[in-house]
């Protein structure tokens, strides 16, 4: 039955990419130049939004545990715009680490303030994202409200964008995106283990510690140059690893791929909705994965409790 579910999200994922790139264009400048740039844009975002949510709720042992709920995704924004203010372009070097940055602070601001000052740190940390989201998001306004002549850019990354990337910025964010990919393949087994079975990994000498605060950073530069590439798409993170395990009952190594390749089809179709839904008017991508994620993060939250009656 697992077989006949891989051949058919492969045959998805073919199809948005013929939607994307081939259907009803003739032109093979536009072809070029524009539509195959961004299919990649939505391939390399979506890679690193769903393998970043399969590792965080791991780490965080909790289903409903996302970068963007976590806060990662706002801190990234930030920081993102902070750098755009001091006129640092996309191909800096200093933009990125700037951006990781910003993304890394938030989430392990939200991670600390839930170990420290929460009972259980499962779900209290989805509290603590919400907080500090709310505190970034206040600064961000404040920004839109200074600095009016940026707010159409600050429009597209508050709610994701596909528009107008070059394509160096593509092949960067893609490098970094596909090394953590299989950074995280390397370390499945010990993800693994810290999600099942924190006992068996004390006994094998793991320092649970340490690899958590590993998990954790790879979970939040992939997000992060996902927000410096894209900008800010949420609920992608928490939808395709709880999708994967509905559809593959998938862990460790299996739980980042098919986490991917399903994050992959979420995105790459709400691409195709937001820019066919009210043509020639975009909606934001962001705007779409929101219709379809908070519905599905309240039947998360519904179910849970269902199940612990």
């Amino acid at each position: 039955m697992n077989k006949f579910k891989k051949i058919f999200v492969l045959i998805l994922i073919l199809l948005a990419f013929y939607f994307s790139v081939f259907f009803n264009n003739y032109n093979s400048e536009i072809l070029i130049r524009i539509r195959l740039p961004r299919f990649f844009q939505v391939f390399f975002t979506a890679m690193a939004l769903g393998y970043s949510g399969a590792i965080l709720q791991a780490v965080v042992k909790n289903p409903l545990a996302d970068p963007f709920i976590v806060g990662i995704s706002g801190g990234a924004l930030l920081f993102s715009i902070i750098a755009r203010l001091m006129n640092i372009g996309f191909l800096n070097p200093l933009f990125y680490l700037m951006v990781s940055f910003g993304g890394f602070l938030s989430g392990i601001l939200s991670y600390l303030i839930a170990k420290r000052y929460a009972d259980n740190f499962s779900s209290s940390i989805l509290l603590s994202g919400i907080a500090v989201n709310s505190f970034v998001s206040a600064i961000i306004t404040f920004f839109v409200i200074f600095k009016k002549d940026s707010l159409i850019y600050f429009f597209n990354f508050t709610f994701g964008s596909f528009n107008g990337i070059d394509l160096y910025q593509i092949l960067f964010s893609s490098i970094v995106i596909l090394f953590l990919f299989f950074l995280s393949f390397m370390l499945a087994r010990k993800m693994d283990l810290i999600a099942f079975n924190e006992e068996k990994a004390a006994t094998l000498g793991i320092n649970l510690k340490r690899d958590k605060l590993i998990l954790f950073i790879i979970s939040s530069i992939a997000c992060s140059v996902s927000v410096a590439m894209s900008g800010m798409i949420g609920f992608v993170g928490l939808i395709a690893p709880n999708i994967a395990r509905f559809m593959f009952g998938v862990k460790g190594v299996n739980s980042i791929l098919y986490s991917t390749l399903v994050a992959i089809l979420i995105v790459s179709y709400s691409d195709i909705l937001s820019r066919n839904i009210m043509a020639p008017i975009e909606i934001p991508v962001g705007v779409i994965t929101a219709f379809i994620g908070a519905p599905f993060f309240i039947w998360l939250i519904v179910r849970g409790k269902n199940e612990s009656v």
